[in-house]
């Protein structure tokens, strides 16, 4: 998030115009508030420093200044000083445009001071004056403070916040949110709660600061308790559900909600659909996002989050982080829908991706788009793909473990290396009978084509002929770094062309069906 100076921001420059712009003759304030609403803050504060118009408005949108305060029970008081100062400064007027955002964590040893209690209401009582002004809190606390923590934010309404994080660490005590912010948050649309169990929300009904909120990443360790997500949030669009201990007591109930977007992830393993009262509601689910521990869970995963009817089909297979997790993404092209299967693996880059043995897979993809680096993992997955026609090789992501950029001689040899593992394992490979072209791409930033080794392509296009087809070549945004062409090269397709334009030859649903780790920025506003 991009910082904002406090004298800065405090003050309408002189350098700005004050003269209406083009935009603003032809766009009521009200179409180019909705427009700001949808953008990041660093777009916010890019068109702020345009014209004093356009600084008003995205205020208005949610501009912010973000701080961090922290609460130490063995001092240090430096980041609360700062925010008493803000403070002064941002109320100095009755009608101040300006917004904070806060991150709040209180820190301690195990055992606390004496003095503690009587510490944190000045602390507490610095938040609360600070509630008028947010559109962002995220607030960090243990057991010993959390009466005084919630006496706080019930005591007063926070008219402009949007976003809201609550994690309690240790043992949970009541969730004491019932008259959360007075009833009167309009705002607020995102929230994140950290439980460790579930009856702190399990008891809670029409929580009026809750009734509008569209975004809920909802983190719990253990249930023991049903919790019907649709009597707190009753217009909830966007659920990130993380779930600690599995468990088939199924206790977390989505029905009666219209989700667009679910991610569903247990962290010990095994299927998180097991908690849900009712599995079948993720079905009707737009986009769902399912993390399983291991491939062996894939085949499941697939009955369980699956459209019942579904025709032809796509699919992505890409890697994240420092390359430990691995996702595939199916839907038609059309991106109405999408199911993304994730697993962490730390050989992500050899071993089979999570592409389910399952009939109605194999029969319906048509089409498949792989990142570079998980090429030779797709040839090595031991699974028939009857109607692939089209097999994309990805090579504009930013993988530094993946085919060469520029020039990486190492990649041939680990290539070679990876070969000989394969073959003498005596695993059989992916089976694509009907496969009639592999289109190799990029999209480079600075306009060069990008070079690519001949063993990259030579390698997995021999384990190819193997399946059974001899599919054409073509290059789009990029080039062998050999001239003229390797003779193996047309000894292994059957034609060999470049393509004049890289973006004719990207699948339009090469952004649609793709992972988005647990929604883009955008999904919730």
């Amino acid at each position: 998030m991009c910082s904002i100076d406090i004298g800065e921001a405090a003050n309408s420059s002189p350098e700005l115009s004050v003269e209406p712009t083009n935009w603003e003759k032809q766009f009521p304030p009200e179409l180019t508030l909705r427009v700001m609403e949808l953008l990041l803050q660093k777009d916010l504060r890019t068109l702020s420093e345009t014209c004093s118009s356009f600084r008003r408005l995205a205020h208005a949108a949610g501009l912010y200044i973000p701080l961090t305060v922290i609460y130490r029970s063995y001092g240090d008081r430096d980041s609360l000083t700062t925010l008493d100062s803000v403070l002064d400064h941002v109320t100095a007027t009755s009608d101040s445009p300006l917004n904070l955002a806060i991150t709040a964590r209180f820190i301690h040893w195990s055992e606390l001071p004496t003095d503690f209690k009587d510490d944190i209401q000045g602390f507490i009582a610095s938040i609360q004056r600070a509630l008028p002004y947010l559109v962002r809190l995220r607030l960090f606390f243990p057991l010993s403070v959390t009466s005084t923590v919630y006496a706080a934010l019930n005591a007063h309404e926070a008219p402009r916040l949007r976003d809201l994080t609550i994690l309690h660490q240790l043992y949970d005590p009541p969730f004491v949110a019932r008259d959360l912010f007075q009833g009167n948050a309009p705002l607020l649309r995102r929230v994140s709660i950290d439980l460790s169990r579930s009856e702190p929300l399990s008891v809670l009904t029409n929580v009026a600061a809750f009734r509008e909120v569209t975004y809920l990443r909802l983190t719990i360790f253990r249930a023991e308790h049903c919790l019907v997500l649709a009597r707190l949030f009753p217009v909830l669009r966007y659920l990130v559900l993380k779930y600690g201990t599995p468990s088939e007591d199924q206790l977390i109930d989505l029905r009666g909600l219209q989700l667009q977007r679910a991610s569903l992830s247990c962290a010990c393993g095994g299927d998180i659909t097991g908690i849900l009262t009712d599995a079948s509601a993720l079905v009707g689910i737009p986009v769902v996002e399912y993390n399983i521990p291991a491939v062996e869970y894939a085949a499941q995963a697939v009955v369980n989050i699956w459209p019942a009817q579904f025709g032809a089909l796509c699919a992505r297979v890409e890697r994240y982080g420092f390359g430990c997790e691995r996702a595939i993404s199916f839907g038609p092209a059309d991106g109405s829908w999408r199911r993304t299967i994730v697993e962490v693996n730390f050989n992500a880059q050899s071993e089979p991706p999570p592409l389910p043995a399952a009939p109605e897979i194999a029969s319906k993809l048509v089409s498949l788009t792989v990142d570079k680096s998980l090429v030779f993992a797709f040839i090595r997955t031991s699974v028939t793909l009857d109607a692939l026609r089209e097999l994309f090789v990805d090579l504009s992501s930013d993988d530094p473990y993946s085919w060469p950029s520029r020039d990486n001689p190492f990649y041939g040899e680990r290539m070679i290396a990876l070969e000989q593992e394969f073959e003498d394992s005596g695993s059989q490979p992916v089976r694509c009978p009907a496969l009639l072209r592999v289109v190799i791409f990029a999209v480079p930033s600075d306009g060069k084509p990008v070079t690519v080794s001949p063993a990259t392509v030579a390698h997995p296009g021999r384990a190819l002929i193997v399946c059974g087809c001899s599919p054409a070549l073509i290059l789009a945004g990029c080039t062998f770094a050999d001239v003229p062409m390797p003779p193996e090269v047309h000894e292994i397709f059957s034609a060999v062309d470049f393509a004049e334009s890289a973006g004719d030859c990207v699948p339009e649903y090469s952004h649609t069906c793709r992972y988005s780790k647990a929604f883009s920025p955008e999904a919730w506003v």
